[in-house]
């Protein structure tokens, strides 16, 4: 029953590339010069789907970067490029108002989590449908769904030969690396008690704690912000980044979806509301970012050799290795 998620969210290859058929898309169309989109991107980019212009693309057309070649390590390589690009975003003069936004919705939302969560906690244990229900989106924000439906993009890929699918596949498992590392460093740093293992009202937060007391009792130091929202988010928009003519009916669902991530993981005390907002921002640009190869600057062999990580072989008199870079 989990598995429904992975099922249906594939089967938008499938209905994709029969669209795609259907109106004579071209797997070959001309990507967004990197120094234009950088410039829109820089000067628009928010939360809002509708307002962002790399989601305001005609939506017939494939606008993911094809002249990037795929290799296995792509998803890596473009890491730390996504990494140097989203701290761009995040303080840029145009994403100001939103980072305020982020800001007051947290600490607004800091100051009502005992209520919200004593409300939700109850609901929990006290309705057998509420609980089947947060159990499973809890399971649904988990990371693994996600890798799941990377795999099944990649596997779909290689079976019907579709560029489109690899490079999904590829884009997601680099959103979701990426925008995990950037949550788990936070987590680190911030080191707030879930809300099942708090000892104070609205959870106890460590700021730089003590990273052995951090591996020997996870959950009270990894509240904030929540990576179940981020990456479940962050997957959601490299697939429909990939492809836009699903936006019409994927686009309402992955809200849905979000929502319901968001709910079952206070529902299950795992969360609290205020660990939200930073994790939906992350997730968004990371999805975003990874999409949009042209952004980075990553748009075609030439640049990917020119900075970023680089993997080549190494002999020596001690023998074979692999050598990892990276170029500034």
């Amino acid at each position: 029953m989990k598995y429904w998620f992975l099922v249906c969210l594939f089967i938008t290859t499938a209905y994709s590339q029969h669209s795609q058929s259907i109106s004579s898309f071209s797997e070959t169309g001309s990507a967004i010069s990197g120094s234009f989109a950088e410039e829109r991107f820089f000067s628009d980019a928010d939360f809002g789907i509708s307002d962002s212009p790399l989601f305001n693309q005609d939506s017939t057309a494939d606008t993911s970067n094809h002249a990037q070649t795929l290799k296995w390590y792509t998803m890596i390589q473009r890491i730390p490029g996504d990494w140097n690009t989203v701290w761009k975003i995040s303080i840029s003069k145009s994403m100001l108002p939103t980072i305020g936004v982020i800001t007051g919705l947290t600490l607004v939302m800091v100051v009502a989590d005992q209520p919200l969560e004593d409300y939700a906690t109850h609901a929990y244990f006290h309705n057998q449908t509420i609980r089947n229900f947060s159990d499973f989106f809890e399971y649904v924000g988990d990371g693994r769904p996600q890798f799941g439906l990377s795999a099944a993009f990649a596997i779909g890929g290689f079976l019907t030969h579709s560029d489109r699918a690899l490079r999904t596949a590829s884009q997601m498992t680099e959103a979701i690396l990426a925008c995990g590392a950037v949550i788990q460093v936070m987590k680190h740093l911030t080191g707030r008690e879930s809300p099942f293992v708090a000892t104070e009202r609205n959870g106890r937060w460590d700021l730089f704690p003590n990273q052995i007391d951090y591996a020997n009792k996870v959950p009270h130091y990894d509240a904030f912000p929540s990576g179940h929202i981020a990456t479940t988010l962050t997957t959601l928009t490299v697939l429909m980044e990939n492809y836009p003519e699903t936006k019409p009916w994927l686009q309402p669902i992955s809200y849905v979806i979000v929502g319901a991530v968001g709910a079952a993981l206070c529902t299950t005390g795992i969360h609290w509301w205020s660990d939200f907002p930073l994790g939906v921002y992350l997730g968004y640009q990371f999805g975003m970012v990874a999409s949009h190869p042209e952004i980075t600057g990553d748009s075609s062999p030439a640049q990917s050799e020119s900075s970023g990580l680089t993997f080549s072989p190494s002999f020596s008199s001690m023998g074979e290795a692999l050598t990892l870079s990276y170029h500034f």
